[in-house]
């Protein structure tokens, strides 16, 4: 019986994943030999969550002019994560996260965060039309936009964005060596957090 509670489980993820799929196109980072260009810029940006445990999270982003959207995964389900958690307790506390750092392609221009949603069988905690936390895209850069931190407790959820830069930038440089200091620029992210 437990067998099939988590194959209905993995379904249901499946199935919603494609559902906010279908709505917004799902991003990628850049590859590890991509060049800047004069339409494009580069945003960098850490993703951490902590808190109620069994959640697939998703990152919602748009263009404020065009609406264009786009959609982050956090969860990778369990590969690709730059950060783990310390231990594995459940739920964890704010110091206790686990994350990726998100470094996508994006046409210049203005963008906000627009939604986040916390996915689980039973639950789904959503945030649409209560975030906005905008930020430009300058076009021949890597904008650095700091750390987006969710943490979900008794189902309600919390964001804070904050410069992490100096962990944020040590890892960027690890994994692309072709960018120079000149080639980033500090956009932090523009928001009044929300904290318990």
């Amino acid at each position: 019986m437990e067998f099939i509670n988590k194959i209905t489980l993995l379904l249901r993820i499946f199935l919603i994943c494609l559902l906010v799929q279908s709505c917004s196109s799902p991003v990628r980072n850049i590859s590890e030999n991509y060049a800047l260009n004069n339409n494009e810029g580069v945003i960098l940006l850490s993703l951490t969550a902590s808190g109620e445990c069994g959640y697939v999270y998703f990152t919602e982003l748009r263009e404020i002019n065009t609406k264009l959207t786009y959609s982050i995964g956090l969860q990778d389900f369990g590969k690709n994560r730059d950060w783990v958690k310390k231990n594995k307790e459940c739920p964890s506390k704010k110091n206790n996260f686990y994350g990726k750092l998100v470094v996508i392609e994006l046409p210049a221009g203005e963008y906000e965060i627009y939604q986040f949603e916390g996915l689980s069988k039973t639950v789904k905690i959503y945030a649409r039309n209560e975030l906005s936390v905008k930020f430009p895209v300058k076009a021949n850069k890597i904008n650095y936009l700091g750390n987006m931190h969710y943490h979900i407790e008794k189902q309600q959820l919390f964001y804070k964005a904050a410069n992490q830069s100096g962990r944020d930038l040590i890892l960027f440089q690890k994994k692309y060596h072709q960018f120079i200091g000149e080639d980033v620029i500090m956009n932090l992210l523009r928001t009044q957090e929300i904290e318990k």
